[in-house]
């Protein structure tokens, strides 16, 4: 109960601030500049969002979008994300293939700050037809390589699962080896 000023006693619900999980410090496709990051972070506190996740850019905007926005909200970044060299995910990071590239750009990532790991392990649907997906994601090898890394660096994982295949992988490797924390998409 919370006492109002004209002392009569109140129900006080307190709702915690919206947080936007999936996001990154770009405008039409590219990185974000410190002034369009203030504005960014403006208009999420203006619909009361205070606490965001960055998946990642190749320019790894979102690292500076956690200096620029320091004390007016929380932001999370992933830096880069990784994606199988080949696939999908070039403009959101780092492409990758084999052990040694994977504990290099894993390395990177962690040194240079990065609060989580983005994990590229689908395309993406396309906008040219009905349940037409992209290629893209790792080999089960891969993805328990991935984790390794991740566990001696001390990442947690975010999942980028963007088919019923990906999915089924991401949540076998999650029940087995607690290998992701969050699943980006879920489409099918």
């Amino acid at each position: 109960m919370h006492k109002s000023s004209h002392g009569v006693q109140r129900d006080v619900l307190k709702i915690p601030h919206f947080r936007d999980s999936h996001m990154h410090f770009t405008k039409e496709g590219k990185p974000a500049s410190s002034d369009e990051i203030s504005e960014i972070g403006y208009r999420c506190r203006k619909c009361g969002i205070f606490a965001v996740d960055d998946m990642g850019h190749k320019s790894a905007a979102g690292l500076e979008a956690r200096k620029v926005l320091a004390g007016e909200m929380k932001v999370r970044s992933s830096g880069w994300a990784i994606f199988k060299k080949g696939t999908y995910g070039v403009f959101l990071g780092k492409g990758v293939s084999g052990k040694e590239e994977i504990k290099k750009a894993v390395e990177e990532i962690s040194k240079a700050g990065a609060d989580f790991l983005k994990v590229v392990n689908s395309g993406i649907v396309s906008l040219k037809g009905e349940g037409v997906l992209t290629e893209g994601g790792f080999s089960l090898e891969e993805l328990k390589i991935i984790h390794g890394e991740a566990l001696e660096h001390n990442m947690e994982i975010s999942c980028h699962a963007n088919s019923e295949k990906a999915m089924k992988i991401a949540i076998f490797l999650n029940d087995k080896y607690e290998l992701v924390v969050t699943f980006d998409h879920q489409a099918r």
